[in-house]
C-alpha cells in the first residue's frame, strides 16, 4: 500500500517499487480503478469507477482505454482473482443477498457545499463491491451522487431496491450529505417541502421484507432519526454471507451524531470523520473478537470511540437496534 501526497491510495501488487500486477487505486477526486498495472501504468483488464457515477470496463494500455467491453475476463469489481465473472457471480449467489442504496451529495445549489461527502459515498461503494463487503453485484446497488440525488430519485431507489430484498436478505441505506433535525437534504433541497423526511425513509423500510434493514447516515442531526422508530477472496465472501444467514435481523439506525450535534468533515482525513472511521472499522479495525466478521455492535463501539476522541467529544455517533445489533456488515480477510 502507498499513499501519495494528494491522498491518492494504491493497494496491490508491486515489482521493484512500482505498481505491477493486480491492484486498486482510490484517486483523490473520488474515482477508483481496480484491475491490472504495469510499471505504475494502468495496463490490462480493469474497471474504472468515475466520480460522476459512470463505470468503464475494458482493456487498458499506458493509462488509456483501448477496448471497452461489457465483460472483463477475471472480473475485478471485488478486488478478486477469479477466473471469470461467472465464478464471482456463482460465489455471491445464495439464499442471502445484500441490497444497497448509496447517496453522496457535496454540491448543493441552495445550500453551502460540502467537501468530501461524495467521496465518502464512492468509498463506501468500493467497500461493498469488495470481498470484505460481500462482493455485491451491480444490480443490487443504486449509487446516487450530487445532481442525481434528488428527493424523487432517492425515494424511487429506496422503494425499488428495498422491495427486491427477501426475508433472508440485508438492505443498507447509506447517506452522506447535509441533514437537519427530522430529515436529510437531497440535492434539490429548496424548502421544507423538498426535505427527505426521516419518516418517509422509515415508511419505505417498514414495507420491505428484508431481514435486516440498516441505515447509515453521515449527516448533521442524523440522530433525530431515532425518534422515528418504525483469507482468500472466496472464503471472505462465503464467511460474510454465512454470517448474514445466522443473524437474527432487525432494524438498525447507525447515525453519525446526536440530534443536537453537527457532523464534521476533516481536510487532513479528506473525509467525513464518521465515514472515515466507519470504513476503517469495516476493513477490519472493528473486529474486536477476531472472528473475521464485522457486526454492527462491534462497528458502533469502534466508531463511537474513535469519532468522539477525534472530535474532542463534539460529535457522538448513536445507534438504535430494534431486535439485535449483531447484523454482519463485512468480513475480514487473513
Amino acid at each position: 500500500k502507498v499513499v501519495f501526497d494528494d491522498n491518492t491510495i494504491y493497494e496491490g501488487e508491486f515489482l521493484n517499487g512500482l505498481a505491477n500486477g493486480y491492484g486498486i487505486c482510490y484517486y483523490a477526486d473520488g474515482s477508483t480503478y481496480t484491475g491490472y498495472w504495469n510499471n505504475n501504468n494502468i495496463e490490462g483488464e480493469g474497471i474504472y469507477y468515475i466520480n460522476n457515477g459512470n463505470v468503464i470496463k475494458g482493456i487498458w494500455k499506458n493509462n488509456e482505454l483501448i477496448q471497452e467491453t461489457n465483460e472483463v475476463l477475471k472480473e475485478i469489481y471485488a478486488f478478486a482473482d477469479f477466473e471469470t465473472s461467472e465464478e464471482l457471480i456463482e460465489m455471491t449467489t445464495n439464499d442471502s443477498k445484500t441490497w444497497v442504496v448509496i447517496v453522496g451529495i457535496a454540491r448543493y445549489p441552495n445550500k453551502q457545499s460540502l467537501n468530501f461527502t461524495d467521496d465518502d459515498a464512492y468509498r463506501f461503494h468500493s467497500f461493498v463491491k469488495s470481498p470484505e463487503g460481500g462482493a455485491i453485484a451491480d444490480n443490487q446497488i443504486k449509487l446516487l451522487i450530487d445532481e442525481t440525488a434528488t428527493k424523487k430519485n432517492i425515494l424511487s431507489a429506496l422503494k425499488t431496491i428495498s422491495s427486491q430484498a427477501t426475508s433472508e436478505d440485508n438492505f443498507i441505506f447509506y447517506f452522506s450529505g447535509h441533514g437537519i433535525s427530522g430529515g436529510f437534504l437531497p440535492h434539490d433541497y429548496a424548502d421544507r417541502t423538498t426535505i427527505l423526511e426521516h419518516q418517509e425513509v422509515m415508511d419505505i423500510l417498514s414495507e420491505s421484507a428484508a431481514k435486516s434493514k440498516i441505515v447509515i447516515a453521515d449527516a448533521c442531526h442524523s440522530g433525530s432519526m431515532i425518534k422515528h422508530k418504525g483469507v482468500k477472496e472466496e472464503a471472505v465472501i462465503e464467511n460474510y454471507y454465512n454470517a448474514i444467514a445466522k443473524s437474527e435481523g432487525g432494524l438498525i439506525l447507525f447515525m453519525s451524531s446526536k440530534e443536537e450535534e453537527t457532523s464534521l468533515e476533516n481536510k487532513g482525513l479528506r473525509q467525513g470523520v464518521f465515514s472515515y472511521y466507519l470504513l476503517q472499522g469495516l476493513k477490519g479495525a472493528a473486529d474486536a473478537d477476531s472472528d473475521k466478521i464485522i457486526c454492527t455492535k462491534e462497528l458502533f463501539d469502534y466508531v463511537k470511540i474513535k469519532v468522539s476522541i477525534y472530535t474532542n467529544y463534539f460529535q457522538t455517533p448513536v445507534i438504535y437496534g430494534e431486535h439485535t445489533v449483531n447484523v454482519p456488515l463485512g468480513a475480514v480477510r487473513d
